[in-house]
């Protein structure tokens, strides 16, 4: 939910041509979503999260981030060391599901 609201957001704001306060503010929640998943990712690695439940999130996430917009948006979060290489190395390593473009809030995610 949190994703489809953001990116319908962002896909407003692109439109319109400005407001880089919003663009910040939707990045950040993008950024607040990854570091959550990341702190999955060392409970599933710590064997406190089950197997099942990481890879359903990470195929996810993968999925997510082979979009154009997402794409770009995680290049750009992996420059500002924010994560830790090995879940960097372990989400890009995941086999990706496709990503309904109901989820995207009705297009593909090329913002």
């Amino acid at each position: 939910m949190l994703i489809s609201l953001c990116f319908i957001r962002y896909s407003q704001i692109t439109k319109s041509r400005g407001r880089e306060v919003e663009r910040v503010r939707i990045s950040l929640s993008f950024r607040a979503l990854f570091q959550k998943l990341e702190g999955q990712y060392y409970l599933y690695r710590y064997k406190t999260l089950d197997e099942g439940i990481w890879k359903n999130r990470a195929m996810f996430s993968a999925g997510l981030l082979r979009k154009p917009f997402f794409a770009a948006w995680w290049e750009i979060e992996k420059d500002q060391r924010v994560y830790s290489p090995e879940f960097i190395e372990a989400l890009e390593a995941t086999q990706p599901i496709e990503v309904k473009a109901s989820v995207l809030g009705g297009n593909d995610g090329a913002a």
